[in-house]
């Protein structure tokens, strides 16, 4: 192409150019409520959606809260009974462990407390009944010797006897204490044990 075809086409063209643009903004002007419209209906179209979007996330982290919060529930009662069920396994084992030796501390505290039993019963103190005949014999002892040798003979042998009678008698009163005490000393290791019952 020559110069001169350039000369005629580019103001042509120019002017085409200009005509189409303003064409295009009287068409563009007179759409333009249309085209508003259009842009609202989809821009309120959208913030519907998303309004239901955020409605529907709102509903499910309220549901995802109670649920956590039943789920955390559950799982803390869960491990409280648990503990709660191995402490009550380990009391079960130590009052088992305790009770498992009741029977032989039974039977031993009974048989100490028999013991005790029999060794008091033992140990009452019981004073010797003095004799019958021994009133008849402090009777004569009392009758006076008016100056008889023989009399007054038979009346020391009675006064002896009645002597020899009584010492023998507080010798077997003074043996029968000291046996009872004896049996007394014996109990005192049981009444240790009763006070301080051990188990083996």
């Amino acid at each position: 192409m020559s110069s001169f075809d350039l000369s005629v086409l580019l103001p042509q063209t120019l002017g085409a150019a200009a005509v189409s643009i303003a064409l295009a903004l009287a068409a563009l002007y007179a759409a333009r409520h249309p085209v508003h419209n259009a842009i609202l209906s989809i821009c309120q179209l959208l913030h519907r959606t998303l309004r239901l979007a955020a409605k529907a996330i709102v509903l499910s982290e309220q549901r995802l809260s109670v649920r956590n919060r039943q789920v955390i529930v559950r799982k803390a009662k869960e491990l409280r009974e648990r503990s709660i069920e191995r402490e009550f396994s380990r009391v079960n084992r130590a009052i088992s462990r305790d009770l498992s030796a009741y029977p032989t501390l039974h039977r031993r505290l009974s048989e100490q407390i028999q013991r005790v039993d029999d060794d008091y019963q033992r140990s009452a103190e019981v004073p010797p009944m003095p004799p019958a005949w021994l009133d008849a014999i402090s009777a004569v002892a009392q009758i006076p010797a008016n100056n008889d040798p023989a009399v007054a003979r038979i009346l020391e042998d009675i006064h002896g006897t009645l002597e020899s009678t009584s010492q023998d008698a507080l010798n077997e009163y003074r043996a029968a204490s000291y046996r009872r005490h004896r049996g007394l000393r014996r109990m005192l290791p049981y009444w240790r044990r009763l006070s301080k019952p051990s188990i083996t």
